[in-house]
């Protein structure tokens, strides 16, 4: 099987890597798996022993990037794919404009990886994103959650969608990891966020519960790790809390797994969310984590299994499960995330999932050609 992976561009976030680890699943299977990325040039931010390739498109102009959607076009007539993944963002976009512009007959698999529903928030939305799936052939959405609202939002692919989510490389415990050298100093507990600076990831709220931690918790401080627009805007309501010398913006990051096998607890109050993968790269490090019950976070969070998950917006409930895990024993609750990650969320069982859904996609095209 030929398959094209897109992504948006060379960093270490959620949809690139799990792009990469499943293309290098599937390289491992047997299959031919390319990888190209949109925006920027030649890079060696990802390890992996993949064909990387780079459009070099133009981010300013990606909705009218003649250029770029030609330059597409060419690379997937050339590869001769049978199946085209757009992973999420600008990716659709491009694979959609492409295929409308220049009509290359390749499947084209959309990896939806957030609750589509909560972004469709105008009606100009919903006609552009209406037209842009025309051009889909199949949905691969990242939970049941997402799932469900994404058939709903788009009722053409109730029969063209399954939940293939997210997987994790599973690798042995390091021990003795090194501490970064930006928290060595730092006293405990160490809280953890990992996150773009956009509106869904609620840094706002974030400060607010953190805030009122310190008043019980002085030596507590929150590692916030990523960047994004309103970063300036979260510096600005840091010091406004009086809370700026406990708040570090440790920026991109390479090491987030050292990071977390140093904190204490991984906090998410997102309230807009698909399943992110940040959330089983946790469980992987036996880091506990504390998450608002948006999108498919339920079906991997259980309170008092292998998490607490809070209701949207709770903060007093989000601060008194903070102080709970704080305070008690953790080590149950890690491993039995630890042992459903393993079981059920490794990127081999992932990627099987995927090969199979290709398959039936492939098979499915072949037999109305006939």
């Amino acid at each position: 099987m030929k398959i094209l992976q897109i992504i948006q561009r060379s960093q270490l976030r959620g949809a690139e890597i799990f792009a990469c680890q499943l293309s290098e699943a599937l390289q491992n299977m047997g299959h031919q798996v390319d990888v190209l990325i949109l925006f920027g040039k030649k890079s060696d931010t990802f390890h992996f022993p993949l064909s990387f390739n780079y459009l070099e498109a133009n981010e300013e102009k990606r909705w009218w990037d003649f250029k770029g959607y030609k330059k597409l076009n060419q690379f997937i007539k050339k590869g001769n794919y049978e199946i085209i993944q757009a992973n999420a963002g600008d990716t659709l976009k491009y694979a959609a404009l492409s295929k409308k512009i220049f009509g290359w007959k390749n499947q084209l698999v959309f990896r939806n990886a957030n609750k589509i529903g909560d972004f469709l928030n105008s009606i100009s939305k919903k006609l552009i994103n209406k037209w842009l799936m025309k051009e889909v052939d199949f949905i691969a959405s990242v939970s049941k959650e997402c799932m469900d609202d994404f058939a709903c939002c788009f009722p053409k692919f109730k029969n063209k969608i399954a939940c293939l989510p997210i997987g994790v490389k599973i690798l042995i415990n390091e021990e003795n990891v090194e501490t970064p050298l930006d928290i060595q100093q730092l006293s405990k507990p160490l809280l953890l966020h990992v996150g773009g600076f956009v509106p869904e990831k609620n840094h706002n709220g974030l400060l607010n519960i953190f805030s009122k931690l310190l008043i019980e918790i002085p030596t507590a401080n929150l590692l916030l790790v990523g960047e994004g627009k309103l970063k300036d805007k979260i510096i600005s309501l840091a010091k406004e809390l009086n809370i700026e010398q406990r708040v570090h913006f440790l920026g991109k990051r390479n090491d987030v797994n050292q990071l977390m096998k140093h904190s204490d607890l991984l906090v998410m109050p997102s309230l807009i969310e698909g399943l992110p993968g940040v959330i089983l790269e946790s469980f992987h490090n036996c880091l506990p984590v504390i998450a608002y019950d948006t999108g498919g976070i339920k079906e991997v969070v259980i309170t008092n299994k292998t998490g607490w998950l809070i209701n949207k917006n709770d903060e007093v409930g989000f601060l008194n499960a903070i102080k709970f895990c704080l305070n008690n024993n953790t080590t149950e609750i890690v491993n039995n995330a630890f042992n459903l990650l393993k079981k059920e969320y490794s990127i081999e069982t992932i990627a099987k999932k995927f090969e199979g859904c290709y398959q039936e996609i492939i098979d499915a095209r072949l037999k109305y050609l006939k």
